[in-house]
């Protein structure tokens, strides 16, 4: 479910996920009451924080009343900071605007890939909330995907290998694949089951 005020944003988000394989519902804040009242299953909502009518946070604690299990992605132009305003908000994945459609694509593979572990409330002395490691240009053109891919387990045995014998030669790629991997563990710590 995407949630944006900017309806040719909201439309270029919903647009790339669907092409993606994902199905996706999208709506301003003004209508996006009206999938409370459905009887269809929002796996994952992506909001925007500062919309008129409402804001996201309301929209997420609303959306999370209605699907105890669903996962949250704030996104703002602000940065990570317009949260403090919102000492009650939900656990949930803060990504920055602007953003590359391949970025937003990547997290919600993760978020998904990784659901097994993060349907559960949120921990008593966990993070509230996990940043998003922005993009960063790669010197060498090996795909963020393949990161991605290799941290999921999604490469076959031969796959695995030539990632790592490549990460090994390429101080980039090492780098990304740090920056992903503590972004990983970080999700993964974010809904880990225990807790309230």
């Amino acid at each position: 479910m995407v949630i944006e005020d900017e309806e040719a944003l909201r439309e270029c988000l919903s647009q790339y996920l669907m092409r993606t394989g994902y199905v996706v519902h999208e709506a301003s804040p003004r209508t996006a009451g009206a999938f409370l009242e459905s009887d269809q299953t929002i796996d994952m909502l992506i909001t925007d924080i500062l919309m008129p009518f409402i804001n996201g946070v309301a929209l997420a604690r609303a959306f999370l009343d209605k699907f105890p299990g669903i996962l949250i992605v704030f996104i703002s132009g602000y940065g990570q900071e317009i949260m403090e305003k919102y000492p009650d908000a939900p656990p949930a994945v803060f990504l920055h605007k602007p953003f590359l459609l391949t970025q937003l694509g990547q997290l919600v593979n993760m978020m998904l890939t990784l659901r097994p572990i993060c349907h559960t409330r949120l921990g008593p002395h966990q993070p509230q909330l996990v940043i998003m490691p922005t993009a960063s240009a790669n010197r060498c053109g090996t795909p963020a995907e393949e990161t991605d891919r290799y941290l999921l387990d999604k490469l076959d045995d031969n796959g695995q290998r030539n990632f790592e014998v490549h990460v090994l030669a390429c101080s980039a790629c090492a780098e990304r694949l740090r920056v992903y991997s503590c972004f990983v563990e970080q999700l993964k710590a974010l809904f880990r089951p225990g807790g309230n």
